[in-house]
Parts: structure tokens; C-alpha cells; sequence
């Protein structure tokens, strides 16, 4: 098996470029931007008004026999002021497209490494 990628959407999310980083971009002197996500919650507190917002983007799956290093990975990368949260996505369902309905498209618990 090898890890696989499908189209999701997440509700409720939305991407800004919020955080500064020195461990990929920049220097301890001057931090890197990079994108981050924020849930609708957080915005309505900083901003004072509740919209819903979606953040397109790919679902990796990994197969069981390669999560443990897989993670393992992803946390050494994500180290520095990254956070694990689980959230819901909705995959696109390719046969739906330019129906109009949504189609039958699956929600699935999906691991976000965010700022």
C-alpha cells in the first residue's frame, strides 16, 4: 500500500498567514510567515463577528502499517509551535461535480498540524 490523496473541504477553517516560524523560514531575528489554519471560532473572538469559512485542500491517507512513522515525521517537522488537532472534512465526491447538490460526499476525521 502507499499513502493516497483525495480532495476535501474544511468548514469552519480558514487559512492565514498568522504565524511566524524560524524553524523552516526566516532567522530567531526575523521569523518566516507561514499559513496556518484558524477555526471560525477563534476568528469571531478577534474579530468580533461569526462567519463560516472553508479551506480547500488534500486528505492524505496513510496506510495503517505506515502511520507510526509517518507521524513520527510530521511531529519532527511540526516542531516549534504547531499543535495536533482532529477535524472534519468533507471529501469531494468526483461524480457529484456540477450537480449542483453536493452529491454524496463523505465526512471523515481527519489530523491538522496548525499553528
Amino acid at each position: 500500500e502507499r499513502v493516497t490523496t483525495e480532495l476535501g473541504t474544511a468548514l469552519g477553517w480558514k487559512r492565514c498567514w498568522s504565524q511566524k516560524s524560524c524553524d523552516h523560514r526566516g532567522t530567531p531575528a526575523f521569523p518566516g510567515l507561514v499559513c496556518t489554519l484558524i477555526s471560525d471560532d477563534e476568528i469571531a473572538v478577534l474579530e468580533g463577528n461569526k462567519r463560516t469559512h472553508l479551506t480547500e485542500g488534500l486528505v492524505y491517507n496513510v496506510p495503517s502499517d505506515l502511520v507510526e512513522e509517518c507521524l513520527a515525521e510530521l511531529d519532527f517537522r511540526e516542531k516549534g509551535g504547531y499543535s495536533r488537532d482532529v477535524i472534519e472534512v468533507q471529501l469531494r465526491d468526483d461524480s457529484s461535480k456540477g450537480s449542483g447538490d453536493g452529491g454524496n460526499e463523505n465526512v471523515v476525521q481527519t489530523l491538522l498540524y496548525r499553528g
